[in-house]
């Protein structure tokens, strides 16, 4: 895992209200939609990406690992992409 794109998404779940023991732990944590929808905006704009609805999936409880690989993925192939030249999100 990126140490810097995983410090930066434990430090927005703390921003919203996650516990620092959740999210050192790894543990699966409850958001309700407001609070996941507003984690997904402050991802966007800290990373400057846009998170296609296709790509987001609801689960009852999260985990610091769903939110860096929902953010990686689309970091790798937004790189990717700008590689090749398209650069679509």
């Amino acid at each position: 895992m990126n140490s810097t794109l995983i410090n930066d998404v434990k430090e927005i779940l703390l921003e919203h209200g996650i516990s620092e023991y959740d999210i050192d732990n790894e543990s699966n944590f409850e958001v309700d939609s407001i609070q996941f929808i507003s984690i997904l905006v402050s991802l966007e704009q800290k990373f400057n990406i846009e998170i296609p609805d296709e790509s987001i999936l609801m689960p009852e409880e999260f985990n610091v690992k769903y939110f860096y690989t929902l953010v990686n993925e689309i970091l790798e192939n937004k790189i990717d992409n700008k590689c090749n030249g398209d650069f679509i999100i």
